[in-house]
């Protein structure tokens, strides 16, 4: 099976709002109202830059430094949609957050981001919340067993219920601890993990412009 679902995810629409920004009005807003996200990946440092994260974004006419607004209620695009409301029911349980429908995706891979549009990297303000999987680089892929069983279906059976819950405990979801810096960020093997950010807005840096924000933020 073809792993290109997370292109619904790290991928933006022409439609999404944004406020063009300078990279010293950038700085300035990530030292303020960036400090939850720095404290769950250890501060933003220079010794090396595993904590960036990214998202390939096709927006036209996009400034290189701007404000975004997360969408709400996210509807999958290739991934079922019952399988989705299974998977946000899981999360609102465990977590009170729908992940799945709520949330910016992203990951550590410059690469991967690039090859669903711009490259951008991402710095989530104010209240923050995460989840991601050192099992899961595309949700929709690991759970393609359930979306070829509950294609168009309606109901889910209590056997088909309990296997999907089998499912999701067993990829060992973390939110909001210390994985961020002691895996995540830490280890190449998660360079390509998908990590759910639920936030109400976050600074999108295109590529050309990283190395500027950088100096500023790391000076």
């Amino acid at each position: 099976m073809s792993k290109t679902t997370l292109k619904d995810f790290l991928h933006e629409s022409t439609w999404i709002q944004s406020d063009d920004i300078s990279a010293e009005e950038a700085v300035e807003m990530i030292k303020e109202r960036g400090k939850e996200w720095e404290k769950f990946i250890g501060g933003y440092k220079n010794d090396n830059l595993n904590w960036l994260i990214y998202r390939g974004m096709m927006v036209r006419f996009s400034p290189d430094i701007c404000v975004k607004y997360p969408r709400e209620n996210r509807r999958p695009l290739t991934t079922e949609p019952k399988v989705q409301e299974l998977a946000d029911s899981y999360f609102k349980h465990r977590f009170g957050i729908k992940f799945r429908a709520e949330s910016v995706f992203a990951s550590r891979s410059k690469d991967l981001a690039k090859a669903y549009g711009d490259v951008y990297a991402i710095f989530p303000l104010d209240r923050v919340n995460f989840a991601w999987s050192p099992k899961v680089e595309d949700f929709t892929y690991e759970a393609h067993y359930f979306n070829t069983l509950l294609k168009d279906k309606d109901e889910v059976t209590d056997y088909e219920f309990k296997k999907f819950e089998e499912f999701m405990d067993d990829k060992e979801y973390r939110h909001n601890d210390d994985s961020l810096v002691k895996e995540f960020t830490k280890f190449r093997e998660y360079k390509r993990h998908e990590i759910m950010i639920k936030c109400d807005e976050y600074i999108a840096v295109r590529e050309n412009a990283i190395p500027k924000v950088l100096n500023l933020l790391l000076a």
